[in-house]
């Protein structure tokens, strides 16, 4: 049985500079897990109020699992998720938006992430005893 040697993996400033990737395409994979990570800290905190029922199995830790499954594929490719699928729906949608029409559909994600930051900071805020 033989061991594989792993070379050493090129940093992003290499990775840059060689061309084999583009600082905004490694902005989009970073602003996809920031959004991701984001709408997971909601819905866990509007879980934990009680201020939305059902079941959650989120996404935390793992949004760079959706990020680089999706970096991978091609806009005409299909993915199927059963379980903890959402991350893969907000990273799908930064990467393959290509026209106006294409991300103003993907603002729908970011709208629901918005949404989540504001409700949550409303019901904190109210729980305070601040205006409801």
């Amino acid at each position: 049985m033989s061991v594989t040697k792993f070379e050493r993996t090129k940093n992003l400033t290499e990775r840059i500079k060689e061309g084999s990737e583009t600082k905004e395409t490694l902005g989009n994979y970073l602003r996809a897990m920031q959004e991701i990570r984001e709408f997971e800290e909601s819905v866990f905190e509007l879980l934990g109020r009680n201020k939305i029922e059902g079941a959650s199995h989120l996404y935390a830790l793992e949004e760079a699992i959706a990020v680089g499954a999706i970096s991978a594929i091609g806009p005409d490719d299909v993915i199927a998720s059963t379980h903890r699928g959402h991350g893969h729906c907000g990273a799908r949608g930064v990467f393959y938006a290509g026209d106006n029409e294409q991300k103003r559909q993907h603002m729908r994600w970011r709208l629901m992430v918005q949404f989540f930051h504001i409700f949550s900071a409303f019901h904190r805020r109210e729980s305070r005893g601040g205006p409801s």
